[in-house]
């Protein structure tokens, strides 16, 4: 599995913010993740997506393996926590607690 991001079919993202995705450790549902929601933020600075990026590189590793009482993945309920946050255009910090509220 490649954390790389598809070269054909993706989403046209600012240089600045594919540098940050083309050099992560987070894993493919976390880029993917990333790669969709950005679109929806135009407003955050390069900044604020490396933040992003290093929750998901934090978070993603604590949630491995691990399972709601629903049977649903942690990492797949955090990841559409935060989508529902980023549909609602809240700022960097509210996405940020979003992917982290997991943790534990």
């Amino acid at each position: 599995m490649s954390d790389q991001l598809p070269d054909s079919g993706s989403i046209a993202l600012p240089e600045h913010v594919s540098a940050v995705l083309s050099s992560t450790g987070v894993g493919r549902d976390g880029l993917s993740w990333l790669e969709s929601t950005l679109p929806m933020l135009p407003t955050l600075s390069p900044g604020e997506v490396e933040i992003l990026r290093y929750a998901l590189e934090f978070s993603q590793p604590l949630y491995a393996g691990k399972y709601l009482s629903t049977g649903e993945p942690v990492s797949q309920h955090v990841l559409g926590a935060a989508s529902v946050l980023a549909s609602l255009r809240v700022d960097s910090d509210t996405l940020i607690a979003g992917l982290l509220h997991a943790v534990s």
